[in-house]
């Protein structure tokens, strides 16, 4: 699978895909990579301050109180949570009663399921979150303000020697206009590399 093809999958920008692969992604497929992703490049903790629950999005017409969906990622991680704390002190309770070895077998075997169905949960939540950009992953995060801020320095550190020519010996007001245009372009230029437009 090629860079770009894996970026549009991912929905990543290409570079942060690069700087992943030269880290040891796989990009053999989209699975292969977010499983990558999930143990590398952990999300960081929700950046939105305000968080829907899933019914808020549900009219409420004439009935007073929407039943819940089941099928939440959310709910799911929760009852995933729930059921490994359940098989494991089932486990347990087996060990330290005496129960026998085929009892501590199925107990253990309940456990292993219930905590990969845990994993998958917590899996299946996070890329939720990001599907819906309630988090961004740390690496993401870091690249949005690397370019941001590369671009915005790039512009201050030529700005004295472009504009002091310019603005020498000039009328106020026309001192304030040029100075006005650059401030737009530099907040445009950083606009620009926040939202990166479509290649």
């Amino acid at each position: 699978m090629g860079i770009t093809e894996l970026a549009n999958a991912l929905d990543l920008n290409k570079s942060t895909v690069c700087r992943f692969v030269q880290k040891g992604m796989p990009v053999t497929s989209v699975d292969a990579a977010n499983a990558w992703r999930m143990v590398h490049a952990k999300p960081k903790k929700p950046i939105n301050l305000v968080k829907l629950s899933p019914i808020d999005n549900l009219s409420s017409n004439n009935s007073p109180d929407p039943i819940p969906t089941a099928n939440t990622p959310e709910l799911s991680l929760a009852r995933a949570i729930d059921a490994e704390d359940s098989a494991h002190k089932k486990r347990r309770e087996i060990e330290r009663g005496g129960g026998s070895i085929e009892d501590y077998r199925k107990a253990n075997g309940v456990y292993i399921a219930s905590r990969n169905n845990r994993v998958k949960a917590e899996r299946d939540f996070s890329e939720w979150e990001h599907s819906q950009n309630v988090s961004l992953y740390v690496e993401e995060a870091n690249d949005m303000f690397n370019r941001t801020f590369g671009a915005a320095r790039g512009m201050i550190d030529i700005m004295p020697k472009t504009l002091a020519p310019r603005l020498c010996n000039q009328p106020q007001k026309e001192i304030e206009t040029t100075l006005l245009e650059w401030c737009s372009r530099l907040v445009e230029t950083m606009r620009g590399n926040v939202w990166p437009k479509e290649e």
